[in-house]
């Protein structure tokens, strides 16, 4: 009996939930579906399902060659389909978004260098601080840094993404310079509303030590360029990505302070919706801003 067919079969009575869906999925009877799912069984000398009257339950070894089949499935789809379009010029709009500043640091040259090799592509662009709701919106592709707290989604690691504590020169001058994690509390602060943990910093001792700091909080905002001028202005000592900052550090403007103690680095992230049937335009866009996003350019 056809192997190929028998795995198909399997993974189509687990995702629908009995035999008789997954035999409508492949035109063949109900019969024929158990045939073919007692042969993979034999074939493996191993009990995947557990069946009775009412449902059909994977066993163990049946939960992990399910995992690993449909890895596979999902993979020799994706090639597949890559084959087929590999020959056809992209072509449509494609929507991404990704936080503010990062999209003025980074982004403006890597899309132009798409556009430029894709002419009939468009691309529609949000930039926001906001995680935004990538069905609703309809958004093909995200960039985001941090924390993701949506399993619906589909994530890969782009790069690290250090952070950094600093504050401006009259601020520190005026307020003194924090030595120790502990001199937070008596500093004033600008907060990142939608940070995973905007009111707790945390960082780490390079004996592994770990310190959650906190200030007073003089401004809590969503967005990274109203904090980045406001520590400019000498409000309070800030807190974010390196790249945010590191212009003005380099200009003598702000002032790295704990850098004895380093901040837990975040991680940059692409996400879309789905593994499974990935766009052509889409997966074009996610190669080639691999290949090209360098965060460690100030």
């Amino acid at each position: 009996m056809d192997n190929f067919t028998a795995i198909n079969v399997f993974l189509a009575t687990v995702e629908q939930g009995s035999l008789a869906a997954a035999s409508r999925q492949f035109n063949i009877t109900p019969p024929m579906a158990s045939r073919y799912l007692r042969a993979l069984e034999s074939s493996l000398s191993v009990l995947l399902l557990q069946r009775t009257t009412r449902k059909l339950t994977l066993t163990p070894a049946g939960k992990h060659y399910y995992d690993r089949c449909r890895k596979i499935m999902d993979e020799l789809e994706q090639a597949n389909q890559e084959v087929a379009e590999s020959a056809i010029s992209l072509s449509g709009e494609l929507s991404i978004t990704a936080p503010v500043m990062f999209g003025e640091h980074y982004l403006g040259e890597i899309i132009a260098q798409f556009l430029e090799q894709h002419e009939n592509v468009t691309l529609k662009v949000k930039l926001t601080d906001h995680y935004l709701d990538m069905f609703t919106e309809g958004i093909s592709l995200a960039i985001r840094i941090g924390h993701l707290a949506d399993s619906t989604i589909i994530a890969q690691r782009l790069a690290g993404c250090p952070m950094m504590v600093c504050a401006g020169v009259d601020y520190l001058r005026r307020k003194g310079v924090p030595t120790r994690p502990e001199d937070i509390a008596h500093h004033d602060t600008l907060l990142f509303s939608e940070a995973t943990s905007p009111d707790d910093w945390t960082l780490y001792s390079k004996g592994g030590e770990r310190f959650e700091v906190s200030g007073r909080c003089r401004l809590r905002s969503d967005n990274m360029q109203l904090l980045l001028n406001s520590a400019l202005n000498n409000i309070g000592i800030a807190y974010g990505p390196r790249f945010v900052f590191q212009s003005s550090i380099d200009a003598g403007s702000l002032v790295p302070v704990l850098e004895d103690y380093a901040p837990t680095e975040l991680t940059t992230y692409a996400v879309y919706p789905s593994r499974r049937y990935l766009p052509a335009l889409t997966r074009a866009f996610l190669d080639h801003l691999k290949e090209t996003l360098r965060l460690d350019r100030g």
